[in-house]
């Protein structure tokens, strides 16, 4: 039973990304274009800051961000005031290996850690998490020999995988692992039904597909954060930003400088001059149809790769580089989050300590607590969120099927997992995202071959960048940007080409559109 209790979805409004009345003016003249202030342009844009760049974010939606988002959701409380608590709606956390975590660190926000390992659900049974050492969640889930193997194979993956690298190509041993599914890959070990089954389950969550439509050295390449460089046992450590992610987001537009960024621009053309080596970028303020252009030496395009046919380039994206956009493969995500009194934590509970995060294998995918930092609102009445992120062919049906049946499959898998929580449910929300949401890299393909090479070179001082030129996390977002700007300064020494007239060094550009 949905009871009646009703709330009302903001994106926070410390985001500051709804665009001001009085948008920032664009400069006419700078050293780069970023288009799109997802994680990837602003730390692009964070880079050229200190290398004394100049550069202008174009973004097309009203808020900054991307699919890095915090939604806050309001109620009228006891008193006049409202009462509020927040959720991602988009990422969840960032492994330890991920450039990320420095950045935030260097931005002085709080991070909240966890463990790799999370409760799962293996054959229809829940494996709680339940105490404080992982390493003794291993040894409920797995048996003696079963561990031995574990230990073997994640051994063979850091042996394999060792110095691999985008940009350095496969090495000849590896080859072979690009054309064969991970799953074919892992089943020819002959390890355990349910070893077997933890691998897809843990993997498939962070790849967003099936683990029999990705190459095996992609699987490796992903499996890596389970291996643990630190803490071998039970592999990395992951960190939530304290407040949802929009805090990361909102550090790094100050660090980048807001005045830099214009939101609601939609880029129609990159036209490069071939005499002068500067590229006319034009595009359309969508909240008053007014058609601009903006000129600079570099323009990089951080927009989904699957988005690459909105944009006019001219010269023309190379018919290489255009093939290999098309033969990546794709994963999908959804998100959830659910609403429930506080009481109804002891479905989640076990010995007064929480079993979230929950690998479901189900239709409910990843259970996460939304909102742990939360806890006055939440015991001053603002409702408990559980956030759940779906991926695969499960995200791929919710994408294109009515809500109110998607709200009744979510009902029924709570009940599987844990009878008579939909008794309790007092709402839910729904964030779709595009079906080709994250990169894959299909049988037959790797992010470290010549194709993936392809996306990653520039071309008329166009730099493609984002997660999708990379891996399937938000690493890729960041070391993406750090490449990009090292190129563009590669270039920057080595050119001839004579600087923009009446442009300078460094130091803002003063004349606006």
């Amino acid at each position: 039973m949905i009871l009646a209790w009703c709330f009302s979805a903001t994106l926070t409004s410390a985001l500051a990304a709804t665009a001001p009345s009085s948008a920032p003016a664009v400069t006419r003249l700078t050293d780069v274009v970023i288009v799109g202030a997802g994680l990837s342009g602003l730390t692009a844009a964070h880079e050229l800051r200190e290398s004394g760049l100049t550069y202008q974010i174009l973004e097309l939606a009203p808020i900054i961000g991307g699919r890095v988002k915090t939604v806050e959701y309001s109620r009228p409380g006891k008193t006049k005031s409202m009462t509020s608590v927040s959720a991602d709606a988009g990422m969840e956390e960032y492994w330890e290996s991920n450039p990320a975590v420095s950045f935030i660190r260097k931005l002085k926000l709080p991070l909240r850690s966890d463990h790799a390992v999370s409760s799962i659900v293996i054959g229809g049974k829940l494996y709680s998490l339940g105490g404080k050492n992982p390493l003794d969640h291993m040894h409920r889930l797995f048996n003696g020999s079963e561990l031995t193997s574990l230990t073997r194979f994640k051994a063979d993956i850091a042996s394999m995988t060792q110095g691999l690298k985008t940009g350095s190509g496969i090495p000849p041993a590896l080859q072979p692992l690009v054309n064969v599914s991970f799953a074919d890959w892992v089943k020819g070990r002959k390890l355990s039904e349910k070893l077997e089954d933890w691998i897809r389950i843990t993997l498939e969550c962070e790849i967003g597909t099936g683990w029999d439509r990705i190459s095996a050295l992609d699987g490796l390449a992903e499996f890596h954060i389970f291996l643990g460089e630190v803490k071998a046992s039970y592999g990395e450590t992951s960190y939530r930003v304290v407040g949802g992610n929009v805090k990361f987001v909102n550090a790094l537009a100050d660090a980048v400088g807001r005045e830099n960024i214009a939101t609601n621009k939609r880029v129609l053309r990159i036209a490069r001059d071939p005499i002068t080596g500067t590229s006319r970028v034009t595009y359309l303020s969508t909240d008053t149809n007014q058609n601009s252009e903006i000129e600079a030496k570099h323009v990089i395009v951080t927009v989904p790769l699957y988005r690459m046919m909105e944009i006019q380039f001219e010269p023309a994206l190379s018919q290489r580089k255009r093939d290999a956009i098309a033969a990546l493969g794709w994963g999908s995500y959804f998100k959830v989050h659910v609403m429930l009194p506080r009481s109804a934590e002891r479905f989640w509970t076990v010995r007064g300590r929480s079993m979230l995060p929950i690998l479901s294998d189900s239709d409910l995918g990843v259970i996460y607590d939304g909102n742990p930092d939360d806890e006055a609102e939440v015991s001053g009445g603002a409702p408990r969120i559980l956030s759940l992120l779906i991926g695969g062919e499960r995200a791929e049906r919710f994408n294109f099927t009515p809500l109110d049946k998607v709200r009744e499959e979510i009902t029924s898998a709570f009940d599987k997992l844990w009878p008579g929580l939909s008794r309790s449910i007092v709402d839910m929300e729904f964030y779709r995202y595009h079906p080709r949401a994250i990169a894959a890299w299909s049988v037959g393909r790797s992010r470290f071959d010549l194709m993936s090479d392809e996306i990653r070179t520039p071309e008329n001082n166009v730099y493609l960048a984002g997660d999708h030129t990379e891996s399937s996390h938000s690493d890729g977002a960041v070391n993406s940007a750090t490449r990009v700007v090292k190129q563009i300064l590669k270039a920057k020494t080595t050119s001839t080409t004579t600087p923009i007239k009446g442009s300078t060094e460094h130091g803002p550009r003063n004349k606006k559109i």
